[in-house]
């Protein structure tokens, strides 16, 4: 039953009927607006407010988000990713090696802002942690991905949502999801969260 609803992630708050809840993550949340979905985004005081784009290429500046990307089986919409050492898939490491995926800090050094605009892309998703101060694209929206501050392993799991919603296959993501949890749940006991999310992520250093 616990699945089913984090797969549904359609239980609506009576409070607030355009307000849809999730389930176990506390700083995210999505709303309908007329037509439209849109994704929240508790980032510190604020609440960031996002809608979807036609177009949905990712930079991806934390390998935790590569991570659920290799949950979802989707990688044709990721053009670039930081610390390609510490990302375990072997689908983006393949994409790496046929120049498919752009490796955006080379020998680990600092993110490389050229390859940024050589590269532009719609989203770029970041860890707060490390926030982006340098000037990006113009069609580049840059969303936060505070996963790490979740205090319930499911509620990091359940980003893979954001993921999910900016990738526009709300149906497909709730398939990919169910098999997610399952991953999730057969290797709960060798998994450390706490430090290192999945066992396919990097988290910052002093989460």
């Amino acid at each position: 039953m616990g699945l089913f609803f984090i797969l549904g992630c359609n239980t609506t708050n009576s409070l607030n009927p355009k307000q849809i809840l999730t389930e176990y993550a506390k700083n995210f949340f999505l709303s309908v607006q007329g037509q439209d979905t849109v994704l929240h985004i508790i980032h510190g005081k604020d609440t960031l407010t996002f809608n979807k784009q036609k177009e949905s290429s990712f930079h991806l500046l934390s390998t935790t988000q590569a991570g659920f990307f290799s949950l979802l089986k989707n990688f044709s919409n990721i053009h670039g990713v930081v610390y390609p050492n510490d990302i375990h898939s072997k689908e983006i490491q393949e994409c790496l090696r046929n120049r498919q995926i752009v490796d955006l800090n080379p020998g680990q050094s600092e993110i490389n802002h050229e390859l940024l605009w050589q590269n532009p892309v719609a989203y770029i998703l970041y860890s707060p942690f490390d926030p982006i101060d340098f000037p990006l694209p113009k069609e580049t929206i840059k969303i936060p991905f505070p996963d790490y501050t979740e205090t319930h392993p499911l509620g990091r799991l359940e980003w893979i949502k954001v993921i999910g919603f900016l990738r526009r296959f709300t149906y497909m993501l709730r398939l990919m999801l169910y098999s997610g949890v399952m991953i999730f749940l057969k290797d709960r006991k060798s998994t450390r969260l706490n430090s290192s999310h999945l066992k396919l992520s990097r988290m910052p250093s002093s989460a």
